[in-house]
Order: structure tokens, then C-alpha cells, then sequence
């Protein structure tokens, strides 16, 4: 008798990571949508923070005020100090952005590996359907669906496994 079982355990965990993946991808999408924008914020402010430094720097209107009480560079040293630091933050966004867009490649590429599993699947479960039918085993839609079963409790004991796992490291 032919032993699907392998095959069909192999093919549930796809799915199941499938799934996973899509959850996953999903976030990720939406964190780089996030980070998209505030990073268009952050160089705004940024590049405002360097033109006031610019303007200080020219002698514009206020520049020569400054120059003329004496607070020029005093006010430059402020207007330098704000956009090192509008900068250090749009380049911690950026870095961050590039991380989640590197992340969000990768499970992309994994998840697009995964897209046919179903299919797999359901031609795997048809083929051994068949298999069971021709060779005049009794029970055979019965034996599927235990097996299902089967697949779906052993699925959760694994998961609630990882929780207890996850649970007793943070208790430590």
C-alpha cells in the first residue's frame, strides 16, 4: 500500500506556513507604508533644519540681525545642532525602512515558493482517494477526515507547545 502520509504532512505544513507568510507579509507591507512616510516627514524636517542653517550661514535678513546683537553664532550653533539631529533621525527611519523592505523581500520570495501548495494538495488527497477506492478499502472518506483531524490537534499541540516554550523564556 502506498504511504501518502509523508507527503501530506509535508504539503498541511506548507499551507501552514503558507498562511503564516501571508499574516506575516502582510504587516510588514503595511510597516513599510508607515515608514515610507515618516521617513518623507523626517527629510522634510531635515532639509528645513539645513536650509535654516544655510540662511544663518549667507547673511540673510536674520543673519545679519544676529550678526548685529552679537547672537549669530549662537543661533547657528542651535540651527546645526537641530539638523544633526533631524538627520540622525531620518537616517535611523531609513535604516529601519531598509530592514523591514529587506524582510519583506524575503518572505515575499518565500511566500510566491509556497502558492501552489493547495493545489498540491488537493491533487495529493484526490490521488490517494482514488487509491483507497480501487483498492476497495472501506471507510475510506472516514479515514480522511481522522486523518485531518489527526493533522489539526497535532498542529495545535505544536503550537501551544511554542507558547509554553515562549512563556518559560520570559519567565526566566
Amino acid at each position: 500500500m502506498a504511504d501518502f502520509t509523508p507527503r501530506i504532512k509535508e504539503l498541511r505544513s506548507k499551507i501552514d506556513r503558507r498562511q503564516h507568510l501571508e499574516n506575516v507579509t502582510e504587516n510588514l507591507q503595511s510597516q513599510y507604508n508607515n515608514l515610507l512616510i515618516k521617513c518623507d516627514e523626517l527629510y522634510n524636517t531635515w532639509n528645513k533644519e539645513e536650509n535654516d542653517v544655510v540662511s544663518i550661514e549667507e547673511g540673510s535678513l536674520t543673519g545679519f540681525f544676529l550678526n548685529m546683537f552679537g547672537k549669530k553664532e549662537e543661533k547657528l550653533d542651535k540651527e546645526r545642532r537641530e539638523a544633526y539631529a533631524a538627520k540622525a533621525k531620518y537616517d535611523s527611519a531609513e535604516r529601519e525602512k531598509q530592514a523591514v523592505k529587506y524582510d519583506l523581500d524575503r518572505y515575499t520570495a518565500e511566500l510566491d515558493s509556497l502558492q501552489n501548495a493547495d493545489e498540491e494538495y488537493a491533487a495529493l488527497l484526490k490521488e490517494r482517494m482514488e487509491f483507497i477506492e480501487r483498492n476497495g478499502i472501506a471507510g475510506s472518506e472516514d479515514i480522511l477526515a481522522l486523518e485531518e483531524n489527526l493533522y489539526f490537534l497535532e498542529n495545535n499541540r505544536r503550537e501551544l507547545q511554542e507558547a509554553i516554550d515562549v512563556g518559560n523564556q520570559a519567565a526566566s
